[in-house]
C-alpha cells in the first residue's frame, strides 16, 4: 500500500470527494459563471463572519491556494482568526508565539500537528506552510491587527490513551469541539474567521453525523459561507471540468445560481452507505461556492518527507497509537518507502 493511500485511509472524517467516473450527460448547459475565488471570498466576508474552505487532505494545489488567501492584504484586513482542524488545542500557546513572530523550534511545531486525534494526516508539508503564511502576514501587520490561529482539534492525552474506547471519547467530539471554539472565540466576540477543515466537516446539512457546518448553521443561521474544493463530481466530473476550465484558474462559482449548484450533493463524496449524504440534496444545499484549481486528475498530493519517519521516538509512538485508532498494526515500511 502506498503512503498516500495509508494517509487517506486514516482520515477519520471520511471526507474524500469523489473523482470516479467521467460519463457526460447531454442536455445541460456547459458554461459556468466562474470568478476569481479571492474576490468571492472578499465579498462573502462583507456579509458573513465565517467562511469555511473544505479540503481533501494534503492536496498541494489547495495548500498553495490557502497560502495565497492569507497573503492577500484586502482579505487579511477583513479577518481576525484562522481556525484549523490540523492542530491540537493542547499546544495553542506554542502556535500563538509562532504566528506572533517569536522563535519556536520545528520540534514544537511538529507536536502541534502530531499530538492531534489524527495520525499521519498532518505530516504533509502543506500544513506547516499554512502556519508559516500566517506568520509572514503578521510580520506586515500592527500588533493590534495580527491574525490568530485557533487550533480546533480537541485536547487528547495520548500518554493516557490506551484503548479504542479512550480514543473515541475524544475523537467523537471533534466537530462539537471545533464548533464550540468558533462560537466562543469568534462569534461571541464579534470577530471574523477563516475555517480550514476536511470537506465533510464543513457540510451545512445532509450528513447522518453532526458536522461543524451543520452545528454552526443550526446555532447561528446565516453566519457561515462554505466553499468546497473540486476534486471530482462522480459521473458529472467531465462536464463540470469542461465548463470550469473555460474560466480563470484558480476559479470559483457561486452555487446559488447555475446548473453546477443543482447537481446531486452525493456526487461530491465517496462515502460508505452509513455515512451517505441524504438523498435529494443538491450541491447548493451543502455549500455556497465551488473552488476549481484544475481537473481532478491534475491535483497532486504533497506527501510527508521520509525524514519524518527516521525519528525512532516518533515511529515508536505511531506504532503504539495506530492499533488504538485503527485496530490494526502499522507497517512502518509504508512510511519509509511510499511506493511499497
Amino acid at each position: 500500500m502506498k503512503l498516500d493511500v495509508l494517509i487517506v485511509s486514516l482520515c477519520v472524517a471520511l471526507c474524500a470527494p469523489s473523482g470516479c467516473g467521467h460519463a457526460r450527460q447531454e442536455g445541460q448547459p456547459r458554461e459556468a459563471e466562474t470568478s476569481d475565488p479571492h474576490e468571492i471570498l472578499h465579498a462573502a466576508w462583507d456579509r458573513v463572519p465565517l467562511i469555511a474552505i473544505g479540503e481533501k487532505h494534503a492536496i498541494r494545489e489547495h495548500g498553495a491556494f490557502l497560502e495565497s488567501v492569507i497573503a492577500r492584504e484586502e482579505i487579511a484586513d477583513q479577518l481576525d482568526d484562522v481556525v484549523v482542524e490540523f492542530g491540537s488545542a493542547d499546544h495553542q500557546g506554542v502556535l500563538d508565539r509562532y504566528v506572533a513572530g517569536e522563535s519556536v523550534s520545528a520540534t514544537e511545531i511538529d507536536r502541534v500537528l502530531r499530538d492531534t486525534t489524527q495520525l499521519l494526516v498532518w505530516d504533509s508539508p502543506i500544513y506547516t506552510k499554512i502556519f508559516a503564511a500566517v506568520r509572514r502576514a503578521n510580520q506586515r501587520r500592527p500588533a493590534s491587527r495580527r491574525l490568530r490561529v485557533l487550533l480546533g482539534d480537541p485536547p487528547i492525552d495520548w500518554a493516557a490513551t490506551r484503548t479504542a474506547a479512550d480514543y473515541r471519547r475524544v475523537a467523537d467530539e471533534r466537530d462539537r469541539h471545533f464548533a464550540a471554539l468558533v462560537e466562543r472565540e469568534v462569534l461571541a466576540r464579534g470577530r471574523k474567521a477563516l475555517l480550514l477543515m476536511g470537506a465533510f466537516h464543513a457540510l451545512k446539512q445532509g450528513s447522518p453525523l453532526e458536522t461543524v457546518g451543520s452545528l454552526l448553521e443550526q446555532r447561528r443561521p446565516g453566519s457561515l459561507f462554505v466553499v468546497m474544493l473540486h476534486s471530482g463530481m462522480g459521473p458529472h466530473t467531465a462536464r463540470v471540468e469542461d465548463a470550469l476550465s473555460r474560466g480563470p484558474l484558480p476559479g470559483a462559482v457561486l452555487l446559488s445560481k447555475g446548473w453546477i449548484g443543482a447537481l446531486p450533493a452525493r456526487s461530491a463524496f465517496v462515502l460508505p452507505p452509513v455515512l451517505e449524504i441524504r438523498a435529494g440534496l443538491k450541491l447548493r444545499d451543502i455549500a455556497d461556492a465551488y473552488l476549481y484549481l484544475g481537473p481532478a486528475a491534475s491535483l497532486t498530493q504533497a506527501l510527508p518527507a521520509r525524514t519524518n519517519y527516521q525519528d525512532p521516538a516518533y515511529v515508536r509512538e505511531l506504532e503504539r497509537r495506530y492499533p488504538i485508532v485503527t485496530g490494526a498494526p502499522l507497517d512502518t515500511r509504508q512510511l519509509l518507502d511510499p511506493e511499497s
